[in-house]
This record gives structure tokens, sequence and C-alpha cells, in this order.
């Protein structure tokens, strides 16, 4: 019965479903390029695993940035700012995409490491903000799935490499 009750909470709140649907579309999207970045640092930027390590540590560096300015941001704003991270990641990684040059991509992964932070903070934020607290625990049980849609991204986007090459799959 609670759960029915969330989902019905989910299905009737509009701003919570479009929230929870653009973060899906997001999260399906944008983090299958994570799963897929050792077979990019291999046969694109030609190297190994010091170079996935470095570009992991310039995601997690902007990140952080991403994170220290979603921490200090006012309580306004927050949906334009969630939408303009998404913008960022999504340019982003359309440059990762297209570098074939380990510093570009480490540059360009500062991007996408602020974005992925702006996108997951401030949609957790705006889930809490939004939802009544007697539907909290059940509207975050369903947000908290978008880590599993990453595996269906990273499947379609794993079929797509072997047929079209692994920067058009990501991009």
């Amino acid at each position: 019965g609670d759960l029915m009750d969330g989902a019905r909470y989910i299905v009737r709140d509009r701003t919570i479903r479009t929230i929870l649907i653009v973060n899906f579309l997001m999260v399906l999207f944008s983090m299958p390029y994570m799963q897929m970045l050792p077979g990019f640092v291999k046969e694109v930027l030609h190297g190994g695993p010091e170079q996935i390590g470095f570009l992991i540590s310039t995601t997690g560096i902007g990140a952080l940035a991403g994170s220290l300015l979603v921490a200090s941001m006012p309580n306004r704003g927050r949906g334009k700012v969630f939408l303009v991270s998404a913008l960022i990641l999504g340019v982003a990684l359309l440059g990762f995409v297209t570098s074939t040059s380990i510093w570009l991509t480490a540059f360009i992964m500062l991007a996408v490491g602020f974005g992925q932070a702006g996108r997951m903070s401030l949609g957790s934020i705006l889930i809490m903000s939004y939802t009544k607290p007697e539907f909290q625990g059940r509207v975050m049980s369903v947000y908290m799935m978008e880590f599993s849609l990453v595996s269906f991204g990273t499947f379609a986007v794993g079929i797509l490499a072997e047929m079209v090459g692994i920067q058009w799959a990501i991009g």
C-alpha cells in the first residue's frame, strides 16, 4: 500500500514527476561515458591505466568545484542551475567524444565533473525540496534507481560502439 501511495504521488505531482523524468533521461544518456572510459582511452587517446586515472581525477576536481558551487548557492534559482549543469554536462560530453588529445580531454573532464556534480546535487535538493515530507523516502527511492539506469545506458552504448565506434556511440 505504501509503495502504491508513493507511485500515485509521483504520477500526480507534476513537479516531482518532471524532475524524475528529466533526471532519468540525463542519467541514461550521460553516465555511460564513465563505464566506457577505459575503451575510449585505449582506442581514441592511445593511453593506458595512468591516463584513465588522470582523467578520472580531473573529473573529480571538476565535481568538487561543482559541489562547492551548489553548496554555496542561495535557495532561489536552483531549477535553472540544475538545467544549466545538465547543459554543461552535455556540451562537455560532446567535446569529450571529439577530443583526441589527453590534455584537451582532461580540461573537458573538468567541465564534465562540474556538470555532473551540479546535476546530481541539485537533482537531490530539488526532489527533497518539492516532495511532501510523508513521501520523501518513497520518492527518493525512485530517484536513487537512476544508478541502475546507468547499466542500461552502458549496455546500449556498448552495442552501438561495436557498430559505429566508441566516439559516435558515446556522443
